[in-house]
């Protein structure tokens, strides 16, 4: 790591041989520690002052090239010095007069003082290390019969102390793990910035095989040390033995490092464009130990990439790096994305509400990031049975004075009012030209067969026509051949009078030729205009109008007729449908989604079935569609009081028996309906309901959102598969998928297969995994998370911390250093904030999803489902919800500047290969990039670029930034999205029918192929592993992919990051008892960088202890007691252990033993141990239990 380790850098090629004296052991040690610490000091320094000048017109590449800079000052200049010439000469100024001399020190010191004074290799060599045991407590855990081979290797560990050998293998081997990951982010820093790959890797490899030669040999000292019984003269057998062992690392180094970084590096395409990049990890069997539908579906080389970017467009993320990309290529914003963004559409209307809330109150509406610290302040006063106005309350006044169409009292509620409208207004309109409206694809079906209706009569008329014309044209001949005798008669007639004249009879002959000449040539005339017409017809309807000209037979007048008749017909018909369909979207202008409050319902039946009766009686009259006259009838129904009272309860069971997709296709059928058109079951005004349905107005909009969001941009973006103009439905999408998957030579079991993924995938965007949400298992799923929940993440907050680090990934030093000074300005902190919600993010508290980081449990249920709302708070008090929010809000600004800066230097030609991929992998292309340089933005204080798309009159500009913004924010303050998610993280299960039906277990009705197991239970393994899995594809599978800007400062902050916050949650007592090795083993995993790896490889020590295995050189997190059953219960995740634990206490308890089975109890007790507590809640409990006593 540049910024970390010694890093052998060479002067500039400008700069002339400066002799150096060989630097004496502390001359090494001041630039060790220089660059150790003084220069990332330094660093952060100038990033926090911000640059000296801005100057639009520098082109800090330029200046590179004409100053003849390269190796790390054109880094710097690259880093610190592209906003100006002034900032670019200053970095060359602290090159010369800084970094220079302490490199050409480190260059001139030997590798020996080198490992001396370097504080990071001397604690890789000098922790005592006891490797060893870990591979005999591994090996506790594996089949004894099937590993004889393992147990005897592994016998001389469990015979008493290490032997010196046994010591010097353990300290090599570690040195060679953490010399070579360490060399190796610093060899990637090095050719990253221009140094040649092999010159890097040969310098890594040098300083390994240093740093191992002397681990051995001080291996060997201490093993002489401990284990007597070996003689000394052979340590220079062993020493010799690691020198040639380092020897042959240094041939064997380059090759395999070579070809990983050229994995990192980005590279042309080869193969799918859509297949994921560094495909030595992504396509590992250790990557695939997590595998999503989506990430299934990319990985598997079967499938054509019209399939692969068809899931990549229903729930992509953006999280993993395409090959696509790399070439600069985009994929498109999928589903998932875009329903996302679309929750800064409901903020945007319910910050005018919570805006006049606040003006509104006496007492006014402090707020920060989220936190309605005022709104909390009045429920505690209504509490206390004071005055008070609550933000809830008025929230629900707003919406039942929108639902009542009352008159709003003053102007702070008429704009709360109308931006309501105008956010419904909108949804609705979406609705309609998404062809998500049912009753209207049921108008427009019905239109499209009249119409074909008018086609068949246009196709037999055509033909009748065609027919027509030529029975003219035989008639024209016929007459012209009749003309042609005729006056060849006549011309004979003619010469016999000429020569001796006529008699009677053939005079008579003549006038009546001449007669019959002059009637041909007027029936001739007509049939040639009639041809002509014939020819002209541009439509039915002049065809029609040329029947009475037209020769025909009786039976042809007839059919003629009955065409003319079924035209007429199906044109009133369709006159008719489209003046409801006009009906329809006009009222979907004033539409408003009806959600029945169920629980209501349920606890007042009698009162809401009066109602219903009521409105019966006062109009019993519907609207029903007739069929047979292709038109809107009203039809009265029975008044008498049997029927009405059958009819009402009808209604209401049917209601109160609704699942998730009723609700949906519920709210869609009401759409439009603010005069009640086929409103759901009932046609009762939304203004009499209003004691039954839920009104308040942020619920509503987030319920509404998360509901149709999905469906809507689902119809969008595959509306390709829809049919006569409706929205695509799943099983026509189903269909047309099948059909081309098995025409591009997919057999039918990976057809099934195929489409069981894409299904699975669906579920997750849209929210519909769960089929039967009111299940029991469900619920005890829910429970036993919440109570594991609220006992093991008292303290998650202190945990989110280390997302800072994150930061650095994308983002440059100096940008996230603005960013930070930026937060003191609020000005730019209101901007950003506001900008950041609009793209749907930083939401967490305000939907009361704080906990889903950490917590999985899928609801779409926000008014009934009680669990989110708790789960909520708890994330507040233990500080996720707060630092989450923080921590995007410092993304968001960054990220801002990031895709400006970017997007100006793709137009500008001067764009760097990260940033290509970076712009390219959220959807950013060059068109689009230079569209948004054209929209205007601010800047801060400190140079800080700040969008303002509430301003930019470039809509697909507006939608591309937001959607780019929210998307990049979201994968680096991460929680799992339905790209990261196992199926059985979400209690499904698909068991193909080659297994399932010898279990005579039915075939699904939606996924063919396949039996669909459904049980929340089977999600409890999975319960806090939501930010490991998304730390899998956003963080480690990222390295791999190079997708990293800022390697080594990214590695160095989050392990700084995970050792202090290991440090802050760990008492003072263990923290002292820890050895190096796990303290930093403990900062790795809470770094992130390896998230799901280490969670794995920690609860395999767990696990272990629980099978009576040793403790190893690396300590679990929690220490096991031998318990085989428990270690067995383990694997059900974390609320078994709860469940468990809390009945081994109780079970002690019962027992006798009060003092252990109550300590116990209380160490299993929800909140405890909060952080807001500060450890208050377990000195009580353990004080409580110390009290009493235990059986003797």
């Amino acid at each position: 790591m540049a910024d970390l380790f010694p890093v052998v850098s060479f002067p500039p090629k400008t700069e002339s041989p400066v002799k150096v004296e060989a630097p004496t052991l502390f001359d090494t040690g001041k630039a060790t520690m220089t660059e150790l610490f003084g220069e990332p000091l330094r660093q952060t320094a100038d990033s926090a002052r911000g640059p000296l000048e801005f100057d639009a017109d520098f082109n800090y590449r330029t200046f590179i090239r004409d100053e003849g800079l390269s190796g790390q000052v054109a880094q710097m200049v690259e880093k610190f010095g592209n906003t100006s010439r002034a900032d670019a000469q200053y970095q060359v100024k602290v090159y010369n007069s800084r970094i220079l001399p302490m490199v050409r020190t480190l260059q001139n010191s030997s590798v020996g003082a080198k490992i001396v004074t370097d504080p990071i290799t001397l604690a890789t060599i000098l922790v005592p290390m006891t490797a060893p045991m870990a591979m005999r407590a591994a090996s506790r855990l594996l089949p004894t019969a099937s590993k004889n081979q393992v147990v005897a290797n592994m016998n001389a560990l469990t015979r008493g102390p290490l032997t010196r050998a046994e010591i010097v293998k353990t300290v090599t081997a570690e040195t060679v793990v953490f010399e070579t990951a360490r060399e190796a982010s610093i060899a990637l820093d090095a050719i990253s910035e221009g140094e040649d790959p092999e010159d890097a890797l040969l310098r890594g490899a040098a300083f390994i095989a240093g740093s191992t030669a002397a681990a051995a040999l001080l291996g060997y000292g201490i093993g002489s040390f401990v284990d007597p019984k070996v003689e000394s003269p052979r340590i220079m057998r062993v020493a010799g033995s690691a020198a040639e062992n380092a020897r042959q690392r240094v041939g064997t180094f380059t090759k395999p490092l070579a070809e990983w970084i050229n994995e990192t590096k980005p590279a042309r395409p080869q193969g799918g464009i859509f297949d994921f990049t560094a495909k030595w990890f992504t396509e590992s069997s250790v990557f695939k130990l997590a595998p999503s539908g989506l990430k299934q579906v990319i990985q598997n080389t079967k499938y054509p990439d019209w399939f692969k970017r068809a899931n990549l467009l229903l729930a992509g993320d953006s999280g993993l790096i395409l090959k696509t990309n790399v070439e600069g290529g985009s994929v498109g914003n999928s589903v998932w994305q875009r329903s996302a963004t679309r929750n800064g559409e409901w903020i945007d209307a319910y910050q005018v509400v919570r805006d006049s809330w606040s003006e509104m109150n006496p007492r006014g509406g402090a707020e920060a990031i989220g936190i309605e610290m005022q709104a909390g302040a009045e429920r505690v006063r209504r509490a206390l049975g004071q005055e008070n106005f609550t933000l809830v309350d008025y929230e629900d006044y707003i919406g039942r004075m929108y639902m009542r169409g009352d008159e709003p009292a003053n102007d702070f509620e008429r704009q709360a009012i109308a931006k309501i409208g105008e956010y419904f207004k909108k949804q609705g309109v979406d609705l309609s030209d998404a062809g998500l409206l049912p009753a209207r694809d049921a108008m427009i079906e019905r239109t499209a067969a009249q119409e074909t209706t008018v086609n068949r009569i246009t196709t037999v008329s055509a033909a009748v026509a065609g027919n027509s014309r030529k029975y003219v044209d035989t008639i024209i001949k016929r007459l012209a051949t009749q003309t042609e005798k005729k006056l060849t008669l006549i011309k004979n007639l003619e010469a016999t009078q000429a020569s001796r004249g006529l008699t009677p009879k053939q005079a008579t002959l003549l006038s009546r030729l001449n007669d019959d000449i002059a009637e041909i040539g007027i029936r001739s005339d007509e049939m040639v205009r009639l041809d002509t017409d014939l020819s002209n017809v541009s439509d039915i309807d002049e065809l029609l109008a040329l029947t009475p000209r037209m020769e025909l037979t009786p039976k042809q007048r007839a059919l003629m007729g009955e065409l003319a008749a079924e035209l007429d017909s199906a044109r009133l018909k369709i006159q008719s449908l489209k003046s409801v369909a006009d009906e329809m979207d006009e009222s979907a202008k004033n539409w408003f989604p009806i959600f029945y409050n169920r629980a209501k319902i349920s606890q007042d039946r009698e009162g809401f079935k009066k109602l219903v009766v009521e409105s019966y009686l006062r109009n019993p009259t519907v609207r029903v569609w007739n069929e047979l006259e292709m038109k809107m009838d009203t039809v009265t129904l029975p008044t008498d009081a049997a029927s009405i009272s059958a009819r009402a309860d009808k209604t209401i069971a049917g209601m109160l028996d609704e699942i998730d997709d009723d609700i949906d296709e519920a709210i869609l059928i009401g759409a439009g309906k603010g005069k009640h058109f086929l409103n759901r079951t009932l046609d009762i005004p939304r203004e009499d309901l209003v004691d039954y349905i839920q009104t308040n107005i942020k619920d509503v909009m987030i319920a509404y959102n998360d509901r149709i969001a999905p469906r809507v941009e689902f119809a969008k973006v595959f509306s390709e598969y829809g049919k006569n103009g409706k929205a695509p439905k799943l099983a026509d999408v189903f269909e047309s998928m099948r059909t081309r998957l098995a025409d591009d030579g997919l057999s039918a079991s990976e057809v099934d297969e195929a489409m069981m993924q894409f299904q699975s995938n669906y579920d997750l965007v849209v929210g519909t995994v769960y089929r039967n949400p009111d299940a029991i298992s469900k619920k005890i799923a829910d429970t036993l998370k919440t109570a594991a929940t609220w006992t093991y993440l008292g303290r998650a907050g202190i945990s989110a911390v280390a997302d800072v680090a994150t930061l650095f990934m994308d983002h440059k030093v100096s940008t996230v250093m603005r960013s930070l000074t930026a937060l003191a300005d609020d000005v730019s902190l209101k901007m950003v904030q506001k900008e950041i919600q609009l793209s749907g993010e930083i939401l967490d508290i305000v939907k009361n999803m704080s906990h889903a980081r950490e917590l999985e449990m899928l609801s779409k249920d926000v008014f009934g489902n009680k669990f989110d709302r708790v789960n909520n708070m708890f994330f507040m008090a233990n500080g996720l919800g707060p630092v989450t929010v923080a921590t995007k809000l410092i993304d968001g600004l960054a990220r801002g500047h990031t895709i400006i800066e970017a997007s100006e230097a793709l137009v500008k030609g001067t764009l760097n290969d990260f940033d290509k991929v970076f712009l390219a992998r959220y959807n950013i292309t060059p068109e689009m990039a230079l569209r948004i340089t054209k929209m205007p933005y601010e800047t801060s204080n400190n140079g800080l670029r700040l969008p303002n798309t509430a301003a930019w009159t470039d809509l697909e500009a507006v939608d591309a930034f937001r959607n780019a913004l929210r998307s990049g924010i979201a994968n680096r303050v991460i929680s799992a999205t339905p790209a990261d998610k196992p199926k059985m993280m979400n209690g499904v299960a698909y068991i193909p029918m080659s297994v399932a039906s010898k279990l005579n277990l039915p075939e699904d009705e939606v996924v063919k192929g396949f039996y669909r197991m459904e049980n929340a239970l089977l999600s409890l393994p999975f319960t806090f592993y939501s930010y490991s899995l998304g730390a899998l594809n956003k963080v480690t599978a990222n390295y791999a992919q190079g997708a990293v800007r800022n390697r080594s400062v990214h590695f160095a902050m989050a392990m700084f990051f995970g050792y202090q916050i290991v440090k802050f949650k760990t008492p003072d007592w263990a923290w002292d008892k820890m050895g190096t090795e796990d303290k930093l083993a403990r900062a790795f995993d809470m770094s992130g960088i390896a998230a799901l790896y280490s969670d794995i490889g920690y609860r395999s020590l767990e696990m272990a202890q629980s099978f009576g295995a040793e403790e190893s050189f690396i300590a679990p997190k929690f220490v096991q007691e031998p318990d085989r059953l428990g270690g067995v219960l383990s694997l059900g995740g974390a609320p078994i252990d709860w469940a468990k634990e809390t009945a081994d206490g109780i079970a002690d308890f019962l027992s006798g033993n009060f003092s252990d089975g109550a300590k116990q109890i209380g160490r299993q007790m929800p909140l405890t141990g909060l952080l807001v507590l500060n450890g208050l809640g377990r000195d009580i409990t353990d004080g409580f239990a110390a009290s009493l006593p235990n059986r003797q």
